[in-house]
C-alpha cells in the first residue's frame, strides 16, 4: 500500500497534467475549462472517500479522451482506491483502463498487462458487475491479440459471472463479442447462437445501439455461408434502426458488409456504392480513425478491382500517407489485401505473389477460417498470371476442400436449425418499418404483459395440453423446414459445381486444347507435355466438381463408366450388375445416388485394402436396390471414428433428402457392404 506522501505527489502531478491540456486545447470551451478547474479546487481540499468519489465524477466526465490524460487518471484512481481498501470501485477502474487501452489507443498487450498487475485482488472482489467486466474485457484483449482460446476461456468466465448475478446487458455483450470470436474460427452455428441470443437480451434491455449491432453480425454471418436472402433482412432490420437513431457507427459496418456481399454477386457498381456510403458516414462518426483504416483499403480494392486505378491510387495513398496503425494490426490485414488489389490491376504479379503470400501467413495467424480459404484463391489467381499453372491447380484444390467444409451438410443443418429456431421465437416481434417512433421494445413488453394476464386465466390442463400440441407442432415444423433447406442447399452446391465445371471445360480446356495443336505445329519439344498434363488436371477437376457423364449417358451408364474407371486404375477386381433404372429416377435423385455411390467407392479404395469387390443395382417392383460390396479389411461400426465422420453423415443426409433406406454392415476381417433401398 503506498504511502500518504507519494498519494500527495502522484495526485499534484496529475491535476498539474489535466488542468496544462485543458488551458493549451484550443478545441475546448469555456465550460470545459472551468468544469476541470472545479474538479481541481475540489481535489486538493479532499481526502479518503470523498477525494475517490470525486476522483469518479472526473473520470467519467473525461470518458476515455486522452487529451486530459485519461490513462494517468484512471490508473491514479486505481492505486487510490486500494490504498482505501475500495476493491470493487478499483475493479471497476481497472475494466474501464483495459478497455482504453483495447478499443481506444488499439494496445491490447498493455490491456493485458493491467489485468495481470490486478488479478492477485481478484478473489476479494465482491461486486458481480466489476469481476464480469474484468473477465470481458480481457477476453477482448486475448481476442485483439489473436490468442483465441485464452479469449474464448475468459469469455465463459464472464458469462458465468453474469448469469450467476443476473447482468442480462453485459451478457449481451459477452455473447456478442464471443460470437465474434466463432465466426472467426468457423463455428457458424455456434455464432449465430450467441448473435441471436445478444439480440435478444438487448431487446429486453432496451439497447437500441446493440442491437443494431447484433442483427449486423448475423447479416454477416449468413452472407459468409452465401444465405444471402437472410442476411439482407437481418441488414435491412439494423439499418432501419440506425437510420431513425443517426447511429452512424452503426451504417458504417451495414454498408461495409454489404459491399462485401455485392463483390461475392459480383454486382460491383453496388459494391462501391456501399462503401462511398460507409465512408460518408466514416465522416460524420465519432469513430472516424479507427473505421477510415478499413473503409479506404476496401475502397482501393474495389477501384483497383473494376480498372479505376486513379480512384484506387487516391485512397490507396491514403493509407500509406497516413498514421502507422492505417497498416498495423489491427489493420495489416485490410492494408495486405489492398496493396495486392493493387499490384493485380497494375500487372505486378511478382509483387501481388509476395502480398498473396503475406495474406495467407495472416490468415493462418489469425485463425480466420474464410480469409485462408480465400488466400488460396488469390494464390491460385496470381500463380495462373505466372504462368504456374500446376502450383496454381494444388492451391485451387486446397480452396474447394476449404470451401466445401464451409457448405458441409452439418452446418447447413446447425445454421438452418437456428435460423428456423430464431425465425419463430421472433416472429411477433419484426421492426415495423413504417412507424416514425422505434416503439418495437415497447410493443414487445406489452404483448409479454398480456399473455402473461391470460395465461393465469385459464386452467392449468388447457395450457398443458395446448403447448404440448403446440410443441409438437412446432418441432414438425422445424424438421420439415431443416430438411426443405438442407435439400436446396445441397442442389444449389451441385448447380454451382456444375456451372464451374462446364466454366473450366469450355474456357479454360478449349484454350487448352488450341495451345497443344499450336505446339504440336511448332513441333516444340517438352511444352505438349505440359499441356498434356494441364488438360488431364482440368479434366479432373472438371469430374470431381461435377459428373458429366449422368448428363450424357444417365445413371445407369454414368455408374458403369464409373467401375470401369475404378477397376482400371486400382488393383481391385471389380464385378458388377447394373439394370437400367434411368426412367424411374429425377435428376434430383440420380444426383445423390450418384454421389453416394461415389463416396462408397472412394471409402472402399482408401480404407478397405481389398483385392475383390461387387455392385449391383436391381429393379423391383416398388423399389430400386443398390449394394457395393468387398472383402477387405472391414471396420467397427460402433467405433467413435466411424459415427464422426462427414463421409457417413453426407450419406446419411443425401439417403434421407431422396427418401431411401442405408444401411452400413460390416465385420472385421470379412469385409463391408453398403445397401440402398430406393421406393419407387
Amino acid at each position: 500500500m503506498a504511502s500518504q506522501n507519494e498519494f500527495m505527489l502522484n495526485r499534484s502531478l496529475l491535476l498539474f497534467f489535466i488542468l496544462f491540456y485543458a488551458f493549451c486545447s484550443a478545441q475546448e470551451s469555456k465550460t470545459q475549462v472551468e468544469k476541470i478547474q472545479f474538479f481541481k479546487k475540489k481535489l486538493e481540499n479532499t481526502s479518503g472517500a470523498a477525494h475517490l468519489k470525486l476522483l469518479d465524477s472526473l473520470e467519467r466526465y473525461i470518458d476515455y479522451d486522452e487529451e486530459f490524460q485519461y490513462d494517468s487518471l484512471v490508473n491514479y484512481t486505481i492505486k487510490y482506491a486500494i490504498s482505501l481498501d475500495s476493491l470493487n470501485k478499483a475493479g471497476e477502474y481497472v475494466a474501464n483502463r483495459i478497455y482504453h487501452q483495447n478499443s481506444i489507443l488499439t494496445n491490447p498487450e498493455k490491456g493485458e498487462e493491467i489485468y495481470q498487475d490486478f488479478k492477485k485482488y481478484i478473489p476479494q472482489l465482491t461486486s458481480g458487475k466489476s469481476i464480469t467486466r474484468l473477465y470481458l474485457n480481457v477476453a477482448d484483449s486475448y481476442y485483439f491479440l489473436r490468442n483465441t482460446e485464452r479469449a474464448l476461456k475468459f469469455y465463459n468466465k464472464a458469462e458465468q459471472t453474469a448469469e450467476k448475478y443476473n447482468l442480462n446487458h453485459l451478457l449481451g455483450f459477452i455473447c456478442l463479442y464471443r460470437g465474434q470470436l466463432q465466426s472467426d474460427q468457423g463455428n457458424f452455428s455456434k455464432a449465430v447462437f450467441d448473435y441471436q441470443k445478444a439480440e435478444t437480451l438487448f431487446e429486453k434491455e432496451k439497447d437500441t445501439f446493440n442491437i443494431m449491432s447484433s442483427l449486423n453480425s448475423l447479416a454477416v454471418i449468413f452472407a459468409k455461408n452465401n444465405f444471402f436472402n437472410e442476411a439482407a433482412n437481418y441488414r435491412k432490420l439494423s439499418q432501419v434502426l440506425a437510420e431513425k437513431t443517426k447511429s452512424y457507427g452503426s451504417l458504417i459496418p451495414l454498408y461495409y458488409n454489404a459491399a462485401e456481399d455485392f463483390n461475392i454477386a459480383d454486382n460491383q457498381a453496388e459494391r462501391i456504392a456501399s462503401l462511398k456510403k460507409a465512408a460518408y458516414y466514416t465522416n460524420l462518426s465519432k469513430y472516424k480513425e479507427a473505421m477510415e483504416p478499413p473503409v479506404f483499403a476496401a475502397l482501393a480494392a474495389a477501384y483497383a478491382d473494376n480498372d479505376s486505378l486513379e480512384l484506387a491510387e487516391s485512397y490507396y495513398k491514403k493509407l500509406t500517407n497516413g498514421p502507422e496503425y492505417y497498416r498495423n494490426p489491427p489493420n495489416e490485414m485490410y492494408f495486405v489485401i489492398a496493396t495486392l488489389s493493387m499490384q493485380q490491376a497494375l500487372g505486378n504479379y511478382s509483387e501481388a505473389l509476395t502480398s498473396a503470400k503475406k495474406f495467407e501467413e495472416l490468415a493462418l495467424k489469425n485463425n480466420s477460417f474464410l480469409d485462408r480459404y480465400l488466400s488460396k484463391l488469390k494464390m491460385a489467381n496470381i500463380l495462373n498470371k505466372l504462368n504456374r499453372p500446376a502450383e496454381a491447380n494444388d492451391y485451387l484444390i486446397e480452396y474447394y476442400k476449404l470451401k466445401d467444409s464451409i457448405s458441409s451438410v452439418k452446418k447447413i443443418q446447425s445454421l438452418a436449425y437456428y435460423q428456423t429456431l430464431y425465425e419463430t421465437e421472433k416472429k411477433e416481434n419484426l421492426i415495423n418499418t413504417q412507424k416514425k417512433d422505434i416503439d418495437l421494445l415497447n410493443a414487445k413488453s406489452k404483448l409479454q404483459k398480456q399473455l402473461l394476464i391470460f395465461s393465469i386465466l385459464i386452467s392449468a390442463g388447457v395450457l398443458g395440453l395446448i403447448l404440448l400440441y403446440r410443441s409438437r407442432k412446432t418441432a414438425k415444423e422445424k424438421t420439415k423446414l431443416q430438411q426443405d433447406y438442407s435439400h436446396k442447399l445441397l442442389v444449389a452446391q451441385e448447380d454451382e459445381r456444375s456451372r464451374l465445371a462446364r466454366e473450366l471445360h469450355d474456357s479454360l480446356g478449349q484454350k487448352l486444347v488450341l495451345l497443344k495443336r499450336r505446339l504440336l505445329d511448332d513441333k516444340t519439344e517438352g511444352i505438349e507435355n505440359l499441356a498434356d498434363e494441364s488438360l488431364k488436371e482440368l479434366r479432373t477437376i472438371t469430374k470431381n466438381l461435377h459428373p458429366a457423364n449422368l448428363d450424357l449417358f444417365g445413371f445407369s451408364e454414368a455408374v458403369t463408366i464409373m467401375i470401369d474407371e475404378v477397376d482400371k486404375n486400382t488393383t481391385i477386381n471389380f464385378s458388377k450388375s447394373i439394370e437400367n433404372v434411368d426412367d424411374l429416377l429425377t435428376k434430383d435423385r440420380a444426383i445423390h445416388l450418384y454421389r453416394m455411390i461415389q463416396e462408397s467407392l472412394n471409402n472402399m479404395i482408401k480404407y478397405s485394402n481389398t483385392d475383390s469387390a461387387e455392385l449391383t443395382i436391381l429393379k423391383k417392383e416398388s423399389s430400386i436396390l443398390i449394394e457395393i460390396s468387398d472383402a477387405g479389411d472391414g471396420f467397427d461400426t460402433n467405433s467413435d471414428i466411424f459415427n464422426s465422420g462427414l463421409g457417413l453423415k453426407t450419406l446419411k443426409e443425401r439417403s434421407k433428402l431422396i427418401g431411401s433406406k442405408l444401411s452400413i454392415l460390416s465385420d472385421i476381417g470379412k469385409g463391408s457392404s453398403v445397401k440402398i433401398s430406393i421406393p419407387v
